[in-house]
């Protein structure tokens, strides 16, 4: 999934930066890194959560109001800073859920079927 989302994430931000210029690919490009470290976030509490580092379902939905806290407060300080442009920063951070999305369905068409599913 995560080579989905930089893949995803770098095309779009070529593609904005050949097109509106370079203030404008640098915001995208800082969206896709902040989509990245969402991701990668993420990936960290899941895993600590299913490995047993984590117990309670208390504490985990904690973790993610902790995160997701954070996430939408960087958010806010770049974009009234004046420091991004909105729209392609916008296009940037959103290369997380596209890239998920094909992620798993293209994991999902190449998978090779379980044998309860035949």
């Amino acid at each position: 999934m995560t080579w989905f989302v930089l893949a995803l994430g770098l095309a779009a931000t070529a593609a904005i930066f050949v097109r509106m210029g370079a203030k404008a690919g640098l915001s995208s490009g800082l969206g896709v890194a902040l989509a990245l470290a969402n991701w990668y976030l993420l990936r960290v509490i899941v895993g600590r959560v299913t490995s047993g580092a984590v117990r309670g379902y208390g504490r985990f939905v904690f973790l993610l109001m902790v995160k997701m806290g954070a996430l939408l407060g960087v958010i806010f300080v770049l974009l009234r800073s004046g420091l991004v442009q909105p729209l392609p920063f916008t296009v940037g951070i959103s290369s997380l859920a596209i890239g998920v999305l094909l992620g798993s369905f293209v994991h999902v068409l190449t998978a090779p079927a379980v044998e309860s599913e035949r």
